[in-house]
This record gives structure tokens, sequence and C-alpha cells, in this order.
């Protein structure tokens, strides 16, 4: 059963394909030189595979201040304020995520850096503007979402000096908005105005045959891109998964599967809508807690609990796949107490991986979440006992899911590998297959 890997489906190219990972490490390489000296790239991925969230935080870490003033008018300043306030916490654990040490301060939301312009919802004249008649001439109205530095917004947000302009959906927008953007893009302005210095455009679509809404990209628009594909990476997924916290169980789920659920397009050529992405297993691990917020286990002892869990699933990934995810779910109740391993060291693994494989991945994903939890003199003793569960599996088994483990540890304490008791000599019996993969 493989536990890594690319996943390409039949219709991606094999051509200029960049995995998440790689993708983010070139616009963060892109986003510091002049925006004049660069082709813009134009991103090609399915739905849900996370295209706009990598230029996003790629921006995040070019362009975000640590702080902006924003002006406040008396008249909302008390509407303006709870704006305000909600878009410090969301920047906050935008921060926190990424493990900056930056201090965020009155900024209303992250559009004086990154706008996120979706070219499907345009109509030709929010991209060119409004004429207006000034004295003997007509001039063009500027619209809103394209950046000018310096300029106060009624919401008194100022946009930066530098930034990224996203044009999303770009080949779903109709041919004649296509056609108002290849100015923008070429001659980086269009019309009477001109994209400042320091913003950076970057595009993205979806592809033909992925039941998405797609017109040609006119030659002379295409010919004026970088060209990047978009490929699935189940272990750029999972060290994402770890970074945002979700559930164990779905890293645990995937990593048991290859990655196979991850993606499939399938179910939607079959008239389903509901269908397994990046996007729609990030609803599933809200799904997760929200139900865990209120039944404290997973899957809930209730029978009623139970199928309202399962069905909620199905409206995420589509039933075939839910009914997987669930199966490996309820294997929990299959399992002994993670704390023989963890606390009394009692447990052999081959007494599960006998029954199935998918049981014993379920078991980790308990074991990793005793130990997310776990603190101080406990957690390493803890580790410890973990080491010496997972050392009795296959080599290759046992570095994913130690290396997994150290990165859950490391994103929510202060969690030093090194000081596990055996680790030194469990890290040079495998080093000569596995090292350097995982920060230590």
């Amino acid at each position: 059963m493989p536990v890594s890997g690319d996943i390409r489906p039949a219709w991606q190219p094999d051509w200029a394909n960049m995995t998440p990972h790689e993708l983010f490490s070139y616009l963060d390489m892109l986003f510091k030189e002049d925006p004049e000296d660069v082709v813009p790239p134009h991103i090609w991925g399915p739905p849900g595979v996370g295209k706009s969230d990598i230029v996003r935080q790629a921006a995040y870490k070019n362009f975000m201040p640590a702080v902006v003033e924003v002006k406040m008018p008396d008249a909302d300043a008390q509407k303006l304020g709870k704006a305000v306030g909600k878009a410090i916490d969301v920047l906050k654990e935008e921060v926190k995520r990424k493990s900056e040490e930056r201090r965020v301060f009155r900024l209303v939301g992250e559009d004086v850096f990154f706008k996120d312009v979706r070219l499907l919802l345009c109509d030709v004249t929010d991209v060119r503007g409004i004429p207006v008649v000034r004295g003997d001439m007509a001039v063009w109205v500027q619209p809103v979402f394209l950046p000018r530095p310096g300029y106060e917004r009624p919401d008194g947000t100022v946009d930066l000096d530098r930034g990224v302009l996203f044009l999303d959906e770009m080949p779903s927008a109709p041919r004649l908005v296509q056609t108002a953007a290849h100015q923008l893009i070429l001659k980086r302005r269009i019309g009477e105005y001109k994209l400042p210095e320091g913003w950076h455009v970057v595009a993205a679509g979806n592809p033909l045959g992925v039941g998405a809404i797609v017109h040609q990209m006119p030659s002379p628009l295409a010919n004026r891109f970088i060209h990047v594909n978009l490929v699935l990476s189940l272990d750029d997924w999972i060290e994402w998964a770890i970074a945002a916290h979700l559930e164990p169980e779905l890293p645990a789920f995937h990593r048991s599967t290859g990655g196979e659920y991850l993606f499939n397009i399938r179910f939607y050529e079959e008239g389903r809508m509901a269908f397994p992405t990046p996007r729609s297993w990030e609803f599933v691990d809200r799904q997760l807690k929200m139900f865990k917020k209120r039944y404290r286990t997973i899957p809930p002892k209730e029978d009623s609990a139970r199928t309202l869990l399962q069905k909620a699933i199905e409206g995420c990934v589509g039933p075939e796949v839910a009914g997987d995810f669930f199966g490996f779910l309820e294997y929990k109740d299959k399992m002994p107490d993670p704390l023989d391993v963890l606390d009394r060291s009692i447990m052999n693994p081959k007494d599960i991986l006998h029954e199935d494989l998918g049981l014993l991945w379920a078991f980790y994903a308990q074991l990793q979440a005793v130990l997310a939890n776990s603190k101080g003199k406990t957690l390493y003793r803890r580790f410890a006992n973990f080491l010496k569960f997972v050392d009795q599996l296959d080599r290759d088994m046992a570095v994913v899911m130690v290396g997994d483990t150290v990165k859950v540890l490391k994103s929510r304490t202060r969690f030093s590998v090194q000081k596990v008791p055996g680790f030194e000599r469990w890290a040079k019996d495998v080093a000569r297959f596995v090292f350097p993969w995982w920060e230590l």
C-alpha cells in the first residue's frame, strides 16, 4: 500500500507540473523580484485543489505588513471596529499558523495587499471601468478592485505599495472579459489606469475535462503567461493538514489509502454534486470538529448521531468515499486503549495488523491525538513508548508515522524530538533510508 507520492489524474498534463510545495516556492521567489521584470504565471488545476490558497499564502509571506494604520470615520467607527476586530483575529490565526512573530494592528482584511478577483463574475465594464463625462471629454472610472496605493477607500483602508492582483477563474471568464484583461497583463495598464510598480499579477483557472465552465483562451493572451499545472501531492497535503490542525483521522485515512480518495472528479462526471477534493476534505474536518464538540467522541456513540454524521460527510465527499471513511472512523470500536502503548508499552502492533492495515492506521491516529494533548515529561515518556511501538512495523510505515507525528507536535508545542529517550538510536538506525526529509 503506497503512503506518499503525487496524484496525477488522467486529464493532468505531463509538462510544467508543480506540487503545492514547489508552486509556493516558485511564487515566493517570484514575489521578491520586480513585477515589471517577471512573466505572470497562470496556474491550472481542477476545483478545490488549493490554487488560490497557495497564491494567498505566498502573498501573506511577502507582503503582509507588521503594522498598517487605518483611518476610521466617526460615522462608521462602530461598524468598522467590528470589521477590524474580525480581520485581526483572522490575521492572527494566519500568523500563528505560520509561526511568524509579527504584530498586526488595525488591518481591515487582506485586500490592501492581496486582491482576489473572480473574473467569471465580472462584466467587461467591471474590468475596463465605466465612462463618465468630465468637462468636454469622457474618462474611465477605475473599478474598486484594482490596486491604487495611497487612495483611501470608503471603509478607511488604503492599498499598500506592494501586493498581488490575483485574477482567478480566467479561463471561465467570457471572451470579452479575457480580452479586457489582456491589456492589463500585457502592458500592466488598461485605459488610463496603470498597475502600481510593486504589484504582481497572477492568474488561475480550471482546465478542460474537469466539469468546469471553460472558454478557449485567446492565443495572444495565452502566450503572455508562464503556464503551470498544479499536481496534487499527498505529502504536501498531509503537511498542510497538520499545520492547519485538521483532525488526526483525516491524514491517517489518506495515508492508509495512499491518497486514493484525496481527489476524484469521476463522481461529478457521473452526476453527483459531492465529490472528494482537498477543499471538500476540509469541509469534512469541520463536520468532525462540530460533532466532536457536541458528542465528545468521533464517531459519536449514539446511533442517531452516527447516522447524521455519516450523512453530513456524504454531503461533502459523496456516498462511496464517505462510506469508506466512516468505516475507518468506526475502527475505533475495535481498537485497544491507546494508553496501553503510550503509558504501559504492552501492545504489539502485530496484534492489530493481523486484522486489517486500515485498523492499524486508525489506531495510529488515536495515538497521535493522545500525544498531541500530552505535555512536559509525560509527552516525552509517551513518545518514547510510541517509538518502541512503531519500530516493530515495516520501516517505511514507521518512518512516515514518526515524521508526521513530530510535525504535529512541533506545530502545537515546543517539542524537541532529540530529548526523547531512544530516539537517537532509532534515527541512526534508519538515517541512511530517510534523512533528511523532515526537520528535527
